[in-house]
């Protein structure tokens, strides 16, 4: 299997919920992202465009601190290891919503970082229909994302999938996984992990759940 296996995702899609789950059976590490820690979150669901690198920024420090103590401090010899998001997540929202000088000047820090050394060996993508991530988003209420606009989430989902197509360090499987919610020990939850003692091509796998 896999060493260091993560689940990405938009907003709503399951994807801490997989992590975990997984992490449980499998009985091993799992790095679950610390995005309550961003004081700029509230702000930035009030007003996008002022806060976008506020956001961006403080997530980029947040990830790059949170993976250095993963990996410094947990015995990783030999293990598979989950985790809820790739530290690449934070360019691929801010390609999606910084422009100009605010994008520049993101690329040259991001430029600067050795993300080499935090890439996963597989991504699962776990892609829902935008009515699907809404619902989930409603259901599980944190009132910060209770009016993030259908058109936010659509732009994130098309920003992964371009980032996926040109991918080629690790392999993605992009799992069409519309009206599944994960149980651990039944059928499709037996196909998940399945898919993660095959092996797979560098760049975009597109596999149907159902």
């Amino acid at each position: 299997m896999y060493k260091h296996i993560a689940i990405e995702g938009n907003i709503g899609s399951g994807k801490t919920t997989l992590a975990t789950m997984l992490s449980e059976v499998f009985s091993v590490p799992c790095i679950l992202e610390n995005f309550e820690k961003n004081p700029f979150l509230v702000k930035y669901y009030d007003d996008f465009e002022k806060y976008a690198l506020h956001v961006e920024l403080f997530f980029l420090t947040i990830r790059l601190k949170q993976l250095n103590h993963f990996f410094s401090e947990t015995d990783l010899q030999g293990k598979t290891f989950f985790s809820d998001f790739i530290f690449e997540k934070t360019k691929i929202f801010a390609h999606t919503h910084l422009k100009d000088e605010s994008l520049q000047l993101f690329e040259a820090i991001f430029s600067e970082l050795d993300e080499k050394y935090f890439l996963p060996d597989l991504v699962l993508y776990l892609h829902r229909p935008v009515f699907e991530l809404k619902s989930n988003i409603e259901k599980r209420g944190r009132a910060m994302e209770n009016d993030i606009p259908n058109a936010y989430l659509k732009n994130l989902e098309l920003s992964y999938r371009r980032a996926f197509e040109n991918e080629n360090r690790f392999p993605v499987i992009w799992l069409n996984c519309s009206d599944i919610y994960f149980q651990p020990n039944d059928i499709i939850f037996g196909k998940i992990k399945d898919l993660l003692n095959q092996k797979w091509e560098n760049g975009l796998n597109e596999f149907n759940l159902i």
